[in-house]
């Protein structure tokens, strides 16, 4: 036996483990495995198992990056900018109102520097060394599918792991095993915006079924915000099946049943969704007696109170996840009777891009907003030269994900997802750019 043992740590140490092995395997931990993770005996039962995973997964992706330093030390435009992206942030944390918040975040919240420099780091492995197949892309549908399903059964009152987790705990609703009903929509669109271009465009079941599985998560959530959201990148997308008749048939299929699907919840529901629905008309004729702060539940006093702070240090952020000490500092008042009036308090902006500009700075601000028109260009670019619907199906993705993120709040279990995501279009296009089909990494939908 102790023979046995002996020739297997001598295989295990001296068998060659590729890093690009290495890295898909965290890569895909991360989009499969990290979302689902929950635990009992932590301070923040639906995070903090989750943050703990990420740390772990950086570490192992930054010894990967060592190992791969020469191709990890190419430059392209994308890396140089998500490179000055993370020196701004770091140079802001420097100088943040909270070092130790800057560093790793609200502990309700988690994403300090250390969070996003992880971020970072997926995306650029992601645009070097994720290989993409379809039976990957079925397998992470089929995942999502499931955090699905347990949104649905939520909706209902069915929730298996309440009984486990700490009592403080308490049920919002379909919140999934993310935590938050917002969360939980933003990581269920992510999959969405997936599935319903793939069967348009391709046609498999798989991707039907999916599509209708998600679908009724996402108004199982009842966020107006992701259903805007994806009623957009219908819109953009029918743009895009308009002068093919081809694909009119399996449109036709998907918006048919989507709207079974939407009809049976609320029919099953006593017509809550129509009732939520109905709400956002509610909201716009309550502006007056309310005020404009009221309308997003409350999101827009937040954007108006941040937006106040920003004028008064437009250049200098106050570190990532500081935005609660920004407003404490900057308008004193204006939060106190903010919390009064709708018995919360501001420590998210609601907004993804004021909330970088509060609290990464200007600089950063700028530097994500250049990552984002670079990447629209290039896919605008892949689109129009190359006769593959994938790009498409990429486009349509990102527009929901940043569509979403203006009346949202970034979290680990989705902007970690995002970003790996992003890699991989960063990926696609580069490829095709440098004219190698033949690359193993070249994903073929």
């Amino acid at each position: 036996m102790g023979l046995g043992f002996k020739k297997f740590v001598e295989y295990m140490t001296t068998r060659e483990i590729s890093p690009c092995k290495i890295i898909n395997v965290i890569l895909y931990s991360i989009v499969l495995v990290m979302p689902f993770i929950v635990t009992r005996n932590y301070y923040s039962p639906y995070l903090g198992a989750k943050l703990l995973f990420m740390y772990i997964a950086g570490t192992i992706l930054l010894f990967a990056a060592v190992l791969t330093k020469n191709e990890m030390m190419k430059m392209y435009k994308e890396k140089i900018i998500v490179l000055c992206y993370f020196a701004s942030l770091v140079f802001t944390t420097i100088f943040s109102i909270d070092i130790d918040t800057a560093i790793i975040g609200k502990q309700d919240r988690g994403e300090g520097l250390i969070i996003l420099g992880i971020y970072f780091l997926s995306f650029l492995m992601s645009a070097k060394y994720l290989k993409i197949t379809k039976k990957m892309i079925k397998a992470v549908l089929i995942v999502s599918c499931i955090m699905g399903i347990y949104c649905i059964l939520q909706f209902y009152g069915f929730d298996i792991f309440l009984s486990i987790l700490s009592k403080k705990i308490i049920s919002f609703g379909s919140i999934a095993l993310i935590g938050n009903k917002n969360f939980a929509s933003t990581y269920i669109l992510i999959f969405l915006s997936l599935s319903v271009p793939l069967y348009i465009f391709k046609g498999e079941k798989i991707y039907y079924v999916c599509s209708l599985i998600l679908f009724g998560a996402l108004l199982c959530t009842t966020t107006r915000g992701c259903w805007i959201a994806f009623a957009i990148m219908c819109v953009v997308g029918l743009s895009f099946v308009i002068k093919r008749k081809e694909l009119w048939i399996r449109t036709g299929i998907v918006i048919f049943s989507l709207g079974i699907v939407f009809t049976m919840l609320n029919q099953t529901s006593n017509g809550k969704l129509s009732s939520r629905f109905r709400s956002i008309g509610q909201e716009i004729s309550q502006v007056d007696e309310k005020g404009v702060g009221s309308l997003g539940t409350n999101r827009v006093a937040i954007w108006i109170i941040t937006m106040k702070s920003i004028e008064k240090h437009p250049f200098m952020g106050a570190g990532l996840d500081s935005l609660q000490y920004r407003i404490n500092r900057d308008e004193f008042e204006e939060h106190r009777i903010f919390i009064k009036k709708y018995n919360e308090i501001i420590d998210k902006a609601h907004n993804e891009f004021i909330e970088l500009w509060a609290c990464g700075g200007i600089v950063s601000l700028i530097c994500y907003i250049v990552l984002i028109v670079v990447i629209l260009k290039e896919l605008i670019r892949a689109m129009k030269k190359h006769n593959d619907d994938k790009y498409k199906i990429m486009f349509l993705f990102f527009i929901t994900y940043l569509m979403q993120s203006f009346v949202n709040i970034s979290m680990v279990a989705c902007a970690s997802i995002y970003w790996i995501m992003l890699g991989a279009i960063v990926q696609q296009y580069r490829l095709a750019k440098e004219e190698e089909p033949d690359n193993v990494n070249a994903m073929s939908l």
